[in-house]
């Protein structure tokens, strides 16, 4: 439903009182300042929330989103100018919740400041952002009937992209979707073979894990690796690396069930050195791949692995999502059901060619993630870690103490997450 607050023109100052518009997760502000900079500063019951960013005079008016508000609050938001002006506040009340959104609970205190980009899978299928203390401040949901496991946001700030993947009818090709913020669909198109995930680049290009199928001679079904490619939207892809070209099934891996072989279920992207990094179940490794070349650069695991695991290292992982740290790399480790799911760490050692154990946490009591999971290193050293089947979420200390945890609700899954410090167009109040 959708709510108008409209209140009149202050008229000591250049600026006018803010109308607010709120529709479901989506608020939106309005205001008028044709001579002087201005923006909207936003005030909860405890004071100062967040402000827009600036805007230059406009005889047309001003428009911004407000994000990052609790659902079922009252607040009030007045424009402010940059030579001190502020219009009379006007007040409002964001939408709660719907009444059938997924549950969940949170213990301790966050040690961290920002936003998880996300989603929730249960009855329903919605894509979430969530504040450090695990609070919804906005969220989409997949009306059709697929499974979101990946969101991340528009490198343009426009909204979000997330990967939908089909329940029932596994004859649908997957679709990539994009939404703005208040919900209008930007971009969505099936694609053949995608699965698991996808990245952004800076200039907007998109890189997609696909399965890459081929016939292998005593198979009487095509076996399933897995190919990288990338584009921009509209536009016809480039392949950039595929499986087939450093690995061979019946030498270098066991091809599993269903004639699946390698079984990629993870991409990253490093904008720096160009690079995609995917990760294989299937052989237990990590490649390594330059985005313009398709070159291996490194693997850790898997057949022809750049790393010897020493010291006891486990190198069989069974990973989903991971992460290159300082030194080494961090890995969601989903293990079996008899030891159950952890975050590993490895150093690695370029010069000796070696790979060990430096560290890993295992949730109190334990549990087994048998799909998906996830890891992020801060810059600080602490690390959030997503038991995604498990619907546990540890924010651990650098020592690695657990001081903050999110668990959803019976039957709730959590996807693979982002952590990003801010959202588009809004400053958080410090």
């Amino acid at each position: 439903m959708v709510r108008l607050l409209a209140l009149g023109l202050l008229g000591a100052c250049d600026v006018s009182a803010v109308s607010i518009e709120v529709d479901g997760p989506v608020v939106v502000a309005r205001w008028n300042a044709a001579a002087v900079d201005s923006r909207v500063e936003v005030q909860g019951a405890n004071g100062d929330v967040l402000t827009t960013a600036w805007q230059a005079p406009s005889d047309e008016g001003h428009e911004a989103l407000l994000l990052g508000l609790y659902p079922g609050e009252a607040y009030s938001a007045a424009a402010a100018t940059r030579d001190g002006g502020r219009s009379v506040p006007s007040a409002f009340e964001t939408s709660p919740l719907p009444g059938d959104f997924p549950t969940w609970s949170t213990e301790g205190t966050p040690g961290w400041d920002g936003f998880l980009v996300g989603s929730l899978l249960g009855d329903s299928s919605n894509v979430v952002v969530m504040d450090e203390h695990g609070q919804v401040l906005w969220f989409h949901e997949e009306v059709s009937d697929t499974r979101v496991i990946r969101a991340r946001p528009r490198v343009d700030g426009r909204g979000i992209w997330y990967a939908a993947f089909r329940d029932t009818d596994e004859t649908a090709a997957p679709e990539l979707v994009s939404v703005s913020w208040q919900g209008d669909q930007l971009y969505r198109e099936a694609i053949d073979n995608f699965t698991h995930d996808f990245v952004e680049q800076a200039d907007g290009t998109l890189g997609l894990l696909l399965e890459d199928p081929r016939p292998v001679t005593g198979y009487e079904d095509d076996v399933r690796g897995n190919r990288v490619i990338q584009f921009q939207p509209g536009e016809s892809p480039d392949e950039v690396f595929s499986t087939w070209d450093i690995w061979v099934p019946d030498v270098d891996g066991q091809v599993h069930d269903g004639n699946t072989w390698t079984h990629g279920n993870a991409l990253d992207w490093d904008e720096e050195t160009r690079a995609y990094t995917i990760g294989f179940r299937g052989q237990d490794a990590l490649v390594e791949v330059g985005a313009d070349s398709g070159e291996v650069r490194r693997q850790v695991g898997g057949p022809t692995s750049t790393y010897r695991f020493v010291s006891g290292a486990v190198e069989s992982f069974d990973q989903h999502q991971f992460q290159w740290v300082d030194g080494g790399v961090l890995i969601f480790d989903n293990g079996v059901s008899e030891t159950g799911s952890r975050a590993v760490e490895f150093a690695l050692d370029d010069e000796a060619g070696t790979a060990t154990e430096r560290w890993s946490y295992q949730h109190d009591p334990v549990l087994w993630v048998y799909a998906l999971g996830d890891v992020d290193r801060a810059d600080d050293g602490s690390t959030l870690v997503t038991f995604s089947t498990s619907g546990v979420i540890d924010d651990l200390s650098a020592d690695g103490e657990p001081r903050w945890s999110l668990t959803t609700g019976l039957g709730t899954v959590l996807g693979y997450t982002t952590r990003v410090s801010s959202l588009p167009g809004v400053v958080l109040a410090p």
